[in-house]
C-alpha cells in the first residue's frame, strides 16, 4: 500500500507543527532537557525522527555476515574438566550450537590450559556438528594445538573443521596488562600463526578484533567501537609484512563488541561496526571481503548487578535482542548469575532459552537488517560510526593501537568516560533498575559457587597498565 493510502484522512503536519505543540505540552520546561538526551559520545538523542535513507557508501545492508539467524554460543571458564563437560554436553543438547573455552592463562580464569584438560572438558563432543570457539588470551598456539589434535582423532580436516581461536595479543594486553613476549615480536608471532592456516582451516576464523575489554573498562559505544577498528587495522599491518593481502586476511577475522541494556545504542553500534570496517576494507582495496568478517557479541558484564540478580535477566534480553538486530553473527549470553561465580545448570538454561526463545519464538532472525530505513536508527549508526571514525584516526596519528597501549593514552580517556559515566549515575541522571531505582539487597543464591581463581602473570616480556573493569556493587558506587 502506497503512502499516500495509509494517511488519507488524516491531516498533514510538518515536523515545525508537531515541534510548537511539544512546546506547548511542556509548559514552559526546557526542550532539551524535556524531551532530548545526549550519549556519553555527545551524540544527541532527538525525540522524534522522520524517515531516512541507509548511509551512503556502506555495504548493501548493514545485517550480519550471512543469511538466517545467528549462532547461539554458550562461554564456559570451569577450571573442573569433568564438570566443564557435563555442562558443555547439557548446553549442547539443550539448544547451543556453539562452545567457547576460557582458559586460564597468565591473567584470566578457567579450565587448565593443557591438552588432557581441554580433551576431558570436550569428550563426547561431536566436534565436525559443533563450533568450538577458544579465549586462551596470549597462549593461543598452543590452544590451538591442542584443539588440532582432537580435530586429528577425530579424522577431520579442511573446512569440517569449525572454530573461532580468537588470536587477539593487544585485547589481552589491554585486559592483563602484559604479554609473555616483547609487543611487536607477539605481532610477529600472530601473522606467521595466520599465513600458516589461513588456508588449512576455511571454515575458522582465526584472529579477533575485540573491543570488549574497552567496553567493560568503561568505554563509550564510539570509543569501543575505535578500539575495535584500531586493533583490526594494526593487525592488518602485521599481517601486510607478511605479504598477507587484505581480502585474504578479512575473511579470517571477527570482531568482537559488546551488548548492552541501551537496545537502540547496542544496535546502532553493531551496524556502525559493518559501516567502519567497510571503510577500512574499501581503503585497503578489498571492499568485497569486508562482509566476510563475523560480529561476535558477547552481554556487557559491566551491566550486571549483584544486587537484584533477577533484574539482570532483563538486561541480558534487551542487550541479546540489540546485538541481533544489529547484526551479531555469533552471541554468548552470560548468564544472570556470572557476578557472583560460576552458573549453576539453572542459570545456563535460562541463558541459553533467552536466545533461543528470540530466534524461535519472537524470529528475530529472519530479517538481515530490520532497522533500515528507521530515522533514527540511521542517524544514530552514522553519527557513532562518525564519531568512532574521529577516535580511531587519533589512535593512528599517535602511531597505532599498539602504541596506543604502550603509552596509555587510550586507557585514560576510556577513565574519564568511566568517570563522567559513575558520576551520572551518582547524581541520579543516569538509572540502573535494581540498582539505583527499586534498589534491593545483594543476593548470595545457594549454589552459585566463586570463579576459579584468576592465573597470576609471574613473567611478562611486556608490560602496561591493565584496562580496570568498571562492575555495579551497589547503588550510586560503581566500583572497579
Amino acid at each position: 500500500m502506497s503512502d499516500d493510502r495509509l494517511t488519507e484522512g488524516f491531516p498533514q503536519l510538518s515536523y515545525e507543527d508537531w515541534l510548537q505543540a511539544a512546546t506547548k505540552a511542556l509548559e514552559g520546561q526546557d526542550f532539551e532537557s524535556g524531551l532530548g538526551s545526549r550519549t556519553l559520545d555527545g551524540i544527541r538523542i532527538a525525540p522524534i525522527y522522520g524517515r531516512m535513507a541507509a548511509p551512503a557508501g556502506g555495504p548493501g545492508y548493514l545485517g550480519r555476515s550471512a543469511p538466517g539467524g545467528w549462532t547461539i554460543n554458550q562461554r564456559h571458564a570451569e577450571a573442573d574438566p569433568a564438570a566443564a563437560n557435563a555442562a558443555v554436553l547439557e548446553d549442547l543438547a539443550s539448544g547451543a550450537e556453539m562452545v567457547t573455552l576460557q582458559l586460564a592463562v597468565p591473567g584470566q580464569f578457567g579450565l587448565p590450559a593443557r591438552y588432557e584438560a581441554i580433551a576431558a572438558a570436550l569428550a563426547g563432543v561431536q566436534l565436525d556438528a559443533v563450533a568450538i570457539g577458544l579465549k586462551a588470551g596470549d597462549q593461543y598456539i598452543g590452544a590451538v594445538q591442542c584443539l588440532a589434535e582432537l580435530w586429528d582423532a577425530q579424522r577431520m580436516a579442511g573446512a569440517r573443521c569449525r572454530a573461532a581461536l580468537n588470536a587477539d595479543p593487544l585485547g589481552h594486553l589491554a585486559a592483563t596488562g602484559a604479554l609473555e613476549t616483547e609487543l611487536w615480536s607477539s605481532l610477529e608471532v600472530l601473522a606467521h600463526f595466520v599465513r600458516q592456516n589461513a588456508d588449512v582451516w576455511p571454515s575458522t576464523t582465526l584472529l579477533l578484533a575485540d573491543g570488549r575489554p574497552y567496553h567493560e573498562a568503561g568505554a563509550s559505544e564510539a570509543e569501543e567501537l575505535a578500539a575495535m577498528l584500531a586493533t583490526l587495522v594494526e593487525y592488518l599491518r602485521a599481517l601486510d609484512y607478511e605479504d598477507l593481502r587484505p581480502d585474504r586476511t578479512l575473511r579470517t577475522l571477527a570482531a568482537g563488541l559488546a551488548a548492552d541494556v541501551d537496545q537502540f545504542l547496542t544496535l546502532a553500534k553493531f551496524r556502525a561496526a559493518r559501516l567502519l570496517i567497510a571503510k577500512v576494507a574499501e581503503a585497503c582495496g578489498a571492499g568485497h571481503a569486508a562482509a566476510a568478517v563475523r560480529l561476535q557479541a558477547t552481554t556487557s558484564e559491566r551491566m550486571l548487578s549483584t544486587m537484584d540478580l533477577h533484574t539482570n535477566t532483563l538486561r541480558m534480553t534487551i542487550a541479546a535482542a540489540g546485538a541481533v538486530l544489529g547484526g551479531a553473527d555469533t552471541l554468548t549470553v552470560l548468564p544472570h548469575t556470572w557476578p557472583l561465580g560460576r552458573p549453576d545448570a539453572a542459570a545456563r538454561r535460562l541463558a541459553r532459552n533467552v536466545q533461543i526463545v528470540l530466534m524461535e519464538e519472537a524470529a528475530l532472525g529472519r530479517v538481515a537488517d530490520p532497522a533500515s530505513g528507521s530515522g533514527y536508527v540511521e542517524a544514530l549508526t552514522t553519527q557513532l560510526a562518525e564519531a568512532a571514525w574521529a577516535i580511531f584516526q587519533k589512535i593512528e596519528a599517535d602511531g597505532g593501537m599498539a602504541k596506543a597501549l604502550q603509552t596509555g593514552s587510550l586507557a585514560e580517556r576510556i577513565a574519564g568516560t568511566a568517570s563522567r559515566r559513575a558520576a551520572e549515575i551518582k547524581d541520579g541522571k543516569r538509572s540502573i533498575t535494581g540498582v539505583t531505582t527499586f534498589a534491593a539487597k545483594p543476593e548470595a543464591p545457594a549454589g552459585v559457587a566463586p570463579h576459579p581463581p584468576v592465573a597470576p602473570i609471574e613473567t611478562a616480556a611486556t608490560r602496561v597498565n591493565a584496562l580496570a573493569p568498571v562492575r555495579l556493587a551497589a547503588p550510586h558506587e560503581p566500583r572497579a
